[in-house]
């Protein structure tokens, strides 16, 4: 069926190509707004695209383009390709799959597969960002646009057309044989995307202004997938959002850039390098060629500042916009300082942007972040005496290079950005001249990550502070050389910031380039938190005495927002004196102390007021960014507070009145959570309650016990023929010999067992280093010499026959025997272990509750393998007894309400057997989902998950038998159950789906496990284990057995927890770390302790073991 729809697909497709005419480049504003009724499957049947019988994103890139446009993980060009990027951080991030379009049309169609399947994407030009997720995006599609390289010129010479998949020494290679280049980056490997919807400041910057200033026109695919082409006519407010705005808008698909003429293609730069004893006369010579740029804008700069190996040095990088720049009268101050090394020369520009290259390598990790300031030496001197004491602290770091980097935004350029309608980078002529401060550090190891992002914060932060306080700051960031902490569109200033904001709402109102393709610098926010900004609000709190307005709310907007849920609990705190008259009543009124019971419900004066909810917690947008906020509705003013997060036990609140927006008054405190809302405060809650049940319970038993003494009592005055007594002395005869009996039943299970031998193992395959697979056991026939066989082809058990010997007859009557003799739930002791083993938290004799879930036939027990499974007898098909662990009464209720047995087996039988019904689209989900919530559920618990709508009918079964038997368990084995578990669920959920790709082949069925028996079988890893489970799970169906796996189940993993996930920064999601997964993947690696087979010695040939000592491997429970 799948195959006849996928021809179906196919025909359709080629049917609708032949009808396809390329999309123009449309100038119609009104014909390219999205209307409210806009449909993506017509939009995409207008490219020639059905998307009937589609499969998945990626399948659906690679079925269309052709196998050369897709690469997949398991694909050598996939590894080739994310090796090449700039830096390691992004290097790390691992897409779903690749995507290299060959011409914008592709790109279109990939936009709106991505909204209907909202599958992100990111977007990569050169990849020389140094921030994970720039231009490449983890589980998502990265489009890359590697085959889309064209580079043209106009007939006339003066427009050149540039595709994405250029880096900028190619495109200066090609033109330079036409004596014209174009305004670009300074580095051959940087890409053309990204630095000019960046700005983009060039060699050529001071004559023509930045790249951005410089396009032309721009062809952009926007989110209906219409490619538009853009001109400061055609759609003046996208033009402009386009100069500076990132990725926001659209993917531009085509920059056509108006060219400067170069002849011979030749400039004047190099690098000169001074030592310590002349910084001084270098920083006063950099600041006069910023200040005096007017008289020669040719000449251009960047001054660096570099401490290594212990030695201080200044490596500044010199240009001119044509040959002979040592002979330029603005540079007769450098001339005279002496320089230990010097390269300046005349060369040609690609050559030059080449040289550049070499002194920053791919291959390292990278960060830059950066700040601007009003044109001063004495900021220079500043910067360059914090950046080397702060440089201290990271100058052992293995393969660090930090870099203190000072540049110019000049009045030359500051002018020429004016031109065709201006940029949106918020910067005036009347500002200028200007510094651009940038720190830049190159590092070998992730494990340095923290502390060099907090050594690029701590520099600039300072630096930033001091500026401001010297009135020399400024608010602009420079987008290309910002860090993943840092603000750009809010450094815009707010008039730009609510403009481009209205841009994105025009041409993208469902947001598809903010949400869809979340990476880079967005209009609402920072990446992430500035790591430095939780030290800065500290600081702040020692304040003793006023707080100025301005720094709590730059401390503020540097945080991040979070959503209602964080805040339930109590909270205590302060405020900052802001000199606001209303600060010393909110310090009367106890302001600071809030109780959320809930987001509904919410005391917000703890401890003054009594008289119930005045308040309730919502999603607000304040200062640009939407954060949890608390809305207070019994007061005559409107006055609402919003928080963002410090760290996990503060949070600081901006509190403002609707009725004076003109003088807010400023709220922030150190809000730390009180111990009730604390881990620990919750286990010693639900300990009272367990208590206090327990004493109910003992309460009831007692009065039950002293009813049932003087209902004997009372039968023994009325015996007088002593019926009663002979009545309890039969009974003690039958008591004695059903004790016999279950000795009797033990020792025939364990003569079973003693048939039970090691068979010849499969083939193991040592390059997956997985443990080879056991044969099942012998099996002995009911039917005198007929016998049991399977196929023996490889990945196949077969059955070996025992010939029907006297002993084995004998064996097998004394079986049957047995058989007749125990069938009766009277022989049943192991409830009183499972009593002994669990203590419910409220006894009960009422019946278990179907669970409330969608009805469908029960998963399928048929064999995951598409192998024949022997011939079976109805005899030998027929059901095991009922196990005995049914008899027990007791039940107790889960998290989310629903009662199960407290016997472990039958409850963990009760969930598996539930039916239930998934359609596509929650089958996609639970793929979506299946290392992220496991993750979640470890490191932040079930409830985290409980209305995040991710929560599926697989993934509440998992959350069920993870309470039963699993929660108790180490971090990293308790992660390895609910992912390997899950995706058997999975498996058995989608009878289409191709098991042998996604689960581990020892764990698929072996036709042994055709005989009918209990589900719970069939997902322990061991697959002989499964087989004993499915012939006789009584001698193990009691609680302890349960206590004793989880208590000594190990997963063979010699690294923190921490390395077993990794975790999506834009979509703060998680996944399993490729080694973990391998690990989780090889049967090898799942054990148990020498200690388990203790007490279960005959499962020793079944389970794997380790001898290895119980602290040697790397253990972390939950609390």
């Amino acid at each position: 069926m799948r195959a006849r729809s996928r021809l179906l697909w196919a025909a359709t497709l080629a049917a609708s190509r032949a009808l396809l005419v390329i999309a123009q480049l449309s100038d119609d504003a009104d014909s390219i707004v999205e209307p409210a009724e806009f449909n993506i499957v017509e939009a995409l049947l207008q490219h020639g695209i059905n998307v009937s019988g589609i499969p998945d994103l990626c399948s659906s890139l690679k079925f269309i383009y052709g196998d050369d446009a897709v690469e997949t993980r398991d694909e050598v060009a996939y590894t080739d390709f994310t090796s090449l990027y700039w830096s390691t951080i992004q290097a790390e991030v691992r897409p779903y799959c690749i995507f290299k379009p060959f011409e914008p049309e592709h790109v279109s169609v990939v936009v709106l597969l991505s909204r209907l399947t909202q599958c992100p994407f990111a977007a990569k030009s050169g990849g020389h960002a140094a921030m994970a997720g720039a231009s490449s995006i983890e589980g998502g599609i990265t489009v890359a646009f590697t085959n889309m390289r064209g580079i043209s010129l106009s007939a006339d010479r003066k427009v050149a057309s540039v595709q994405p998949g250029n880096v900028w020494g190619d495109v200066y290679q090609e033109l330079t044989k036409y004596d014209v280049t174009v305004i670009g980056g300074r580095i051959y490997s940087v890409g053309v995307g990204g630095l000019t919807t960046g700005g983009g400041i060039s060699f050529f910057s001071g004559l023509y202004g930045w790249a951005c200033d410089n396009v032309d026109s721009y062809d952009v695919v926007i989110a209906t997938g219409a490619i538009v082409r853009v001109t400061e006519t055609s759609f003046p407010d996208l033009f402009w959002a386009l100069r500076g705005g990132g990725n926001n808008f659209g993917l531009v698909v085509g920059f056509n850039f108006r060219t400067v003429p170069l002849p011979g293609g030749n400039m004047w730069g190099g690098s000169r390098t001074y030592t310590e004893d002349q910084f001084p006369r270098v920083a006063e010579a950099y600041a006069n060629i910023i200040a005096n740029a007017e008289e020669d804008p040719r000449a251009g700069l960047w001054h660096v500042y570099l401490y290594l190996n212990g030695t201080k040095l200044s490596p500044t990088t010199l240009y001119y916009a044509e040959p002979g720049g040592q002979d330029a009268d603005i540079f007769s101050e450098w001339n005279a300082i002496p320089a230990v090394a010097d390269t300046t020369r005349n060369l040609a520009v690609a050559d030059y942007a080449r040289e550049n290259t070499e002194n920053t390598p791919l291959g390292l990790r990278e960060i830059f972040a950066v700040i601007t300031t009003k044109a001063d030496v004495e900021i220079v001197d500043l910067a360059r005496d914090i950046y080397f004491e702060e440089a201290l602290a990271v100058a052992d770091v293995p393969g660090i290079v930090p870099c203190l980097v000072a540049q110019g935004i000049t009045v030359p350029m500051l002018k020429a950005m004016r031109r065709s309608g201006g940029n949106a980078l918020g910067l005036n002529v009347e500002d200028g001249p200007l510094y651009i401060l940038e720190v830049s550090v190159m590092w070998s190891n992730r494990g340095d990550d923290d502390a060099v992002y907090a050594f690029a914060s701590a520099v600039l932060g300072r630096v930033n502070a001091e500026a401001k306080a010297r009135g020399l700051g400024n608010d602009y960031v420079y987008m290309n050389y910002a860090a993943r902490f840092q603000d750009v569109v809010a450094g815009y200033g707010a008039e730009n910031k609510a403009r481009l904001k209205r841009v994105a709402k025009k041409y993208d109102p469902k947001e598809v380039f903010q949400k869809l393709q979340p990476g880079y610098f967005k209009l609402d926010r920072a990446p992430v938190s500035d790591p430095r900004a939780a030290d800065q609000f500290a600081a702040l709190v020692r304040i003793d005495g006023r707080v100025d307005e301005t720094a709590i709310a730059a401390v503020y907007d540097q945080l991040k927002p979070f959503s209602p849920e964080l805040l339930v609990g109590q909270w205590e705190g302060g405020s900052f004196d802001t000199g606001h008259p209303t600060h010393q009543q909110l310090r009367i009124f106890k302001w600071a102390g809030k109780d959320f019971r809930s987001v509904d419900d919410v005391d917000p004066i703890m401890g003054y007021d009594k008289d119930g909810k005045r308040a309730w917690v919502r999603e607000v947008r304040f200062r640009g960014v939407v954060t949890a906020s608390m809305v207070y509705d019994k007061f005559p003013i409107n006055i609402i507070d919003s928080f963002r997060y410090v760290d996990d036990n503060t949070r600081e609140r901006n509190m403002r009145m609707a009725s004076t927006p003109a003088s807010p008054a400023l709220d922030a405190a150190s809000r730390t959570q009180r111990n009730s809302q604390t881990a620990t405060s919750q286990r010693l809650r639900k300990r009272e309650y367990d208590r206090k049940a327990q004493r109910v319970a003992r309460e009831k038993k007692k009065n039950r016990i002293a009813q049932l003494e003087s209902l004997v009592e009372k039968l023994s005055h009325q015996d007088d023929n002593a019926t009663t007594a002979s009545l309890m002395a039969q009974l003690s005869r039958v008591t004695e010999q059903r004790d016999k009996l279950v000795t009797c039943l033990r020792t025939t299970s364990s003569v079973f067992s003693g048939h039970v031998r090691e068979a010849e193992t499969w083939d193991s395959d040592e390059a997956t280093g997985e443990l080879p697979l056991h044969r099942p056991v012998d099996v002995v026939s009911h039917q005198g010499s007929s016998s049991l066989s399977a196929s023996a082809t490889p990945g196949t058990a077969s059955v070996p026959v025992l010939e029907n010997d006297a002993e084995t007859n004998k064996n097998q009557q004394n079986a049957n025997d047995m058989e007749m003799l125990l069938d009766e739930s009277i022989f049943d002791i192991d409830h009183l272990l499972d009593d002994v083993m669990f203590e419910p938290e409220v006894p009960t004799t009422t019946p278990p509750v179907t669970m409330n879930e969608p009805r469908s036939p029960p998963l399928p027990l048929a064999s995951l393998t598409e192998k024949s499974s022997p011939v079976m007898t109805q005899q030998q098909r027929q059901q095991p007894p009922e196990c005995h662990c049914s008899s027990t009464l007791l039940v107790r209720r889960l998290s989310d309400g629903s009662q199960v047995s407290c016997n472990n087996w039958k409850a963990g039988n009760e969930i598996l057997k539930e039916p239930f019904v998934l359609s596509d689209a929650v089958l996609s989900l639970e793929d979506k989902t299946s290392e992220d919530i496991p993750v979640h559920a470890v490191l932040h618990g079930w409830d985290s998950l409980a209305h995040s709508g991710r929560m599926t009918p697989l993934w509440r079964k998992v959350r069920q038998l993870d309470e039963l038997c699993f929660s108790a368990c180490g971090q990293t084995e308790r992660l390895a159950v609910l992912f390997i578990i899950h995706l058997l669920m999975r498996a058995y959920a989608d009878p289409g789906l191709v098991k042998s790709a996604v689960i581990p082949q020892w764990y698929l069925k072996s036709p042994l496990q055709e005989i009918s028996h209990d589900p719970s079988a069939d997902y322990f890893a061991w697959p002989a284990l499964r087989y004993r489970f499915a012939v006789s799970p009584h001698q193990y169906c009691g609680n302890m057995f349960w206590h004793m796996f989880k208590e000594h189940l190990r997963i063979v993993w010699p690294y923190d927890f921490r390395d077993c996930y990794v975790r999506n920064v834009q979509l703060g999601t998680y996944g399993l770390s490729s080694l973990f997964r391998e690990s989780v993947h090889n049967l090898r690696c799942w054990t148990m302790e020498p200690d388990f087979f203790d007490r279960f010695p005959e499962l020793r040939q079944d389970m794997s073991h380790t001898e290895v000592p119980r602290d040697a491997i790397p253990r972390s429970r939950v609390p």
